[in-house]
């Protein structure tokens, strides 16, 4: 059903008649009482698909719109997201005013709030800092299972599809130029209503415009047959729909959906019927404020130049190719070996999701990597060969790519029909199949970097491994980087959620997680960080920041006057040296009791609460400019105030958000401050964490959680997990 909203400014159509089709037409007024004395959100006019910041998010319900997943998440993604499709998006958004009904049919109704993001001139998509909200209830009785849609833009058409069958979900989009963007919802546990929702979609969106379905589907993306297929199609599928039209799917190709038993999906993804360029993708958000990780779709760059991937070997580094061999009887198969790295279409792969979990290596001439499952030799030399061939249905062209806790950016590579893992041969160039080793064996080990280029050498590359510095000598590439303007604003506040993005990702899945790529306990496993500070002459400084992986916490520096760890960590024996030591330790208590006893008037608690742009640019200043046998009271402030803005804000997305609001705020000495619950929280991370692992482990003998601040008493995993949702 397409109901076609007329807007009183800013559309150029005030006045048209208003027609009464079949189709229903509504008119949108402006709501005053929403947001006072507002800019009104502009038209998309026709701009083309390619041209607007997609994302999908299921929030798994809020109770207002009040909650942390629509003040952190959507607040956050909407200042650099142009069309947010949301899913579960909870009750009815009050907290933003008196909707105006945008759309009603068949017994559904569409609400449009505005919602202030931003403040007029920090708005990143210049549309005065305020989004259009439209917000469709689809549970009536529980209020948390809706649809919303968030937008700067006021639609031109909103299109509501009524449900594909009884007790199924209804969906609805909006036209913004000669594009309709839906969100949607597929019925939990097997998405069997996305098929009608989707036909009726491109039954409804003709001529020149084209459909995008955004959304939770409750399908993967391989259980779907591909647009045009039918049974006359090689590996068609006559239990599985059929996308209809001209749909394509495109996915991030890696889970989205975790349950607290382990078990993880990629169910969020889109469809669409629109062109797009081949580089299009999915590309997954850290966010775990929800049991659905927020994805966005965009150009998908590898790197900034935005290449493929090449699988590389941790113990040579170099990248697995192929080569033909006569004693291969059969036409387009070749040998799988490794080779330095080149340009070669060989050494520029995607990496296909096939099935849960499973993978293709895929190359340009859609070749697969296969393992042959006929062992060679015997125990303890038994191994498998690997062959390259176009890629077809075998389970032994799968892979899953385990990733480790150990050494990161590298994973292990287990074939789905061998159940080996792909080792590097001996001393040869050979990648074979062997059993499985302790995840830690280099040979074993394989990480996907960008494809080089054309008059590229290799040096600045983005994946594991080490590489030159400006002076010629090997270090150690960072994990993460952060580039710290010379003024506050909307691109300080940018840099800083890249790069706890950027650090979620290299530490892994959070601890309370449960077994779901929980990060490791091995204090060995290091993080490094290399911020940039620039200043207002263009000149940098670097600093790198060493933060130990299962709890973000800083542990050390590099600065360009020597390397220094604190008391109770031994940063040498991780990344070697002789690192100058700290009198005081790297913990909060540690770091609290050592500011008491520099006799500052300020206490530890304002240091750690009270922020301001000009005080986190200063904490980095501070270790960048200490010296050895200098004045450590910078440095015990400015440990303090990281924990905040680097440790904590990485495991709680409350804390992040204050940081970035900081950072943005244009007056670089403006306040920003954590509440009560916030600051208690920081006591809480690693009780939380080790109960949350032992009730995973050893639910019978584990003792509830007793928390002071909030006070509160958690008995089982689920309620731990809840918990952290609600405050993060």
């Amino acid at each position: 059903m397409i109901l076609k909203p007329r807007h009183r400014t800013g559309s150029g159509r005030a006045g048209r008649r208003v027609t009464r089709a079949v189709a229903g037409v509504v008119s949108l007024a402006l709501v005053a009482s929403a947001v006072t004395a507002v800019t009104v959100p502009q038209r998309a006019d026709a701009l083309p698909l390619q041209q607007h910041r997609p994302m999908t998010y299921n929030m798994q319900g809020a109770a207002d719109g009040q909650l942390a997943k629509w003040t952190n998440t959507v607040r956050t993604q909407a200042r650099t997201h142009d069309v947010i499709a949301l899913q579960e998006a909870g009750a009815r958004p009050t907290s933003m005013g008196t909707p105006e009904t945008a759309a009603q049919q068949h017994g559904m109704r569409v609400d449009r709030y505005l919602w202030r993001v931003e403040t007029v001139d920090s708005d990143p998509l210049d549309q005065g800092g305020v989004r259009n909200v439209y917000f469709m209830e689809t549970d009536p009785g529980g209020h948390r299972v809706n649809l919303a849609i968030v937008t700067p833009y006021a639609a031109d058409e909103i299109i509501i599809i009524p449900p594909s069958f009884q007790s199924s979900r209804p969906a609805f989009g909006i036209r913004l130029g000669t594009t309709v963007f839906f969100t949607m919802h597929g019925l939990s546990g097997s998405g069997n209503d996305d098929n009608g929702l989707l036909r009726q979609m491109n039954q409804q969106v003709t001529g020149n415009r084209c459909w995008v379905a955004l959304g939770d589907f409750n399908r993967e993306p391989h259980r779907w047959n591909p647009a045009g297929s039918s049974l006359q199609t090689p590996g068609f599928d006559p239990n599985l729909p059929t996308l209809p039209g001209t749909g394509r799917i495109y996915s991030p190709n890696e889970p989205t959906h975790v349950l607290s038993s382990g078990e993880m999906r990629e169910l969020d993804y889109m469809v669409t019927n629109c062109n797009l360029p081949s580089e299009w993708g999915g590309n997954r958000i850290g966010d775990l404020s929800s049991d659905h990780v927020p994805v966005e779709f965009r150009p998908l760059a590898a790197d900034a130049k935005g290449r493929k991937k090449t699988v590389i070997s941790k113990k040579n580094a170099k990248a697995l190719d192929q080569r033909e061999d006569s004693r291969i009887n059969r036409p387009q198969r070749f040998w799988g070996v490794v080779k330095n790295r080149s340009t070669s279409a060989t050494q520029r792969y995607s990496l296909r999701t096939v099935a849960r979990g499973q993978s293709q290596i895929v190359n340009e001439y859609n070749q697969c990597l296969h393992e042959v499952d006929t062992p060679f030799s015997t125990e303890p030399n038994l191994h498998t060969k690997t062959f390259w061939r176009p890629c077809g249905i075998d389970s032994a062209d799968r892979w899953r790519l385990i990733f480790s806790t150990v050494h990161s950016g590298y994973m292990t590579l287990l074939n789905e029909g061998t159940r080996r893992c792909l080792t590097l041969e001996g001393e040869g160039d050979h990648p074979v199949g062997r059993s499985c080793t302790s995840g830690t064996d280099a040979s074993q080990l394989w990480a996907a970097v960008p494809a080089l280029e054309q008059g590229d050498t290799g040096a600045d590359d983005d994946g594991p491994g080490p590489r030159p510095d400006e002076t010629g000598e090997q270090q150690a590439r960072p994990d993460v980087t952060w580039n710290i303007t010379p003024s506050s604003g909307p691109e300080l506040s940018r840099n800083y959620n890249d790069m706890i993005g950027s650090l979620r990702r290299a530490a892994g899945a959070h601890p309370f997680r449960g077994n779901v790529g929980q990060t490791t306990a091995d204090p060995d496993r290091i993080i490094r960080m290399r911020v940039e500070l620039q200043d207002s002459r263009g000149s940098s400084d670097f600093l790198t920041l060493y933060l130990s992986a299962h709890d973000t916490r800083l542990r050390g520096w590099t600065n360009d006057q020597g390397t220094y760890q604190f008391g109770d960590y031994d940063l040498g024996s991780r990344i070697g040296g002789s690192p100058t030591s700290m009198v005081f330790g790297s913990s909060d208590a540690s770091l609290r009791s050592a500011w008491t006893q520099t006799g500052q008037p300020e206490r530890h608690a304002s240091v750690q609460r009270d922020l301001s742009a000009n005080e986190i640019k200063d904490s980095l200043y501070g270790l960048n400019d200490y010296r050895p046998g200098g004045d450590v009271t910078p440095v015990i402030r400015a440990s303090l105030v990281l924990s905040t803005v680097v440790t904590h804000a990485a495991h709680f997305g409350a804390v992040s958000h204050v940081s970035s609001d900081t950072l943005a705020d244009r007056n670089p000495t403006g306040n920003h401050s954590l509440n009560d619950t916030m600051y208690g929280l920081f006591d809480d991370w690693e009780a939380l964490s080790r109960f949350t692992r032992n009730i995973t482990n050893f639910p019978v003998t584990t003792e509830p959680l007793d928390l002071d601040d909030p006070d509160i008493t958690l008995r089982t995993f689920k309620e731990a997990e809840n918990f952290v949702i609600l405050i993060s």
